[in-house]
């Protein structure tokens, strides 16, 4: 088996999850080996056949590609002849095998068109355009793979704080003195004195978690 418990995997070219472990179960008349999966985003678990672990199973991207992402995006280069769906499904193939190369070679093939034609008053097709935006999302969230990866490792702990809050906070944390004009007021309703604010920064509820 190529892969542990407790390692982070990249589940069909898009979704990380933490392997955890290996069990025996059948599925109508078959018996086989599955990896257990815990994806990092969904309550949920996932079974696939050890035996598949080639076909939707890969390791999160290297720091060296992790760099080579940061360094080589958004450069000029020129475009080839490949077509515009053609395009698309070889985007498709690369980020399920992990080619980060040639997820850049894309971007950039249609970084440089979209220059290209700005430069005469025009914008990508729309399949382009839609390629162009998905090679971007799929380096980001390569990135954001090695980074969660990279974190985990060092013992970190994550956590996701609310996007409001009673206003209440922000008169303690000093915010409402600094920031008021530019902070988003959300009144419960006509009759009532509460207010919320959408967040203009995450270190008061950071705070709150260190004091709990």
């Amino acid at each position: 088996m190529k892969y542990t418990d407790g390692d982070y995997v990249v589940y069909n070219g898009t979704e990380i999850c933490l392997v955890d472990g290996v069990t025996r179960k059948s599925f109508g008349d078959a018996e086989n080996d599955y990896y257990v999966l815990n994806p990092s985003e969904a309550k949920s678990t996932y079974y696939v056949p050890v035996e598949n672990e080639e076909k939707c199973l890969r390791h999160i991207i290297s720091k060296e590609k992790a760099k080579a992402v940061l360094d080589n995006f958004n450069i000029q280069v020129n475009a080839n002849n490949t077509s515009h769906n053609e395009r698309k499904s070889v985007l498709l193939e690369s980020a399920k095998n992990g080619d980060i190369d040639r997820i850049i070679e894309i971007a950039n093939e249609l970084y440089s068109e979209k220059i290209k034609r700005e430069s005469a008053g025009k914008t990508l097709t729309g399949t382009d355009s839609r390629t162009f935006d998905l090679a971007k999302h799929i380096l980001r969230n390569e990135l954001e793979k090695f980074w969660y990866d990279e974190h985990t490792k060092e013992g970190y702990e994550f956590c996701k704080t609310p996007i409001m809050l009673n206003k209440e906070l922000w008169e303690i944390s000093g915010h409402m003195d600094h920031y008021k004009e530019n902070m988003f007021f959300i009144q419960k309703d006509e009759d009532s004195d509460d207010q919320f604010v959408v967040k203009p920064m995450n270190c008061p509820f950071h705070i709150l978690i260190y004091q709990a």
